[in-house]
């Protein structure tokens, strides 16, 4: 599963990164692109492959997600 999902986030962040890319980004912009594509491509890899399908009717269940800046 491990090699999988490698494999999965590989192919999303290429796509991903050839999505978000502009001509006239420069090399910083460009880094940082290709880090959120990165990110990203984790992020649904492992929704495609890892994590189970929610439930129906368990929405009110759910844990609230951690706000950026907050700890």
């Amino acid at each position: 599963l491990g090699e999988q999902v490698a494999e999965r986030v590989e192919e999303l962040t290429e796509e991903n990164f050839a999505a978000s890319l502009h001509p006239d980004d420069d090399p910083r912009t460009r880094a940082q692109r290709g880090l959120m594509a990165m990110l990203r491509a984790r992020e649904e890899a492992m929704d495609e492959l890892v994590y189970l399908p929610k439930e129906p009717g368990t929405e009110a269940r759910e844990m609230p997600r951690a706000r950026r800046g907050t700890r």
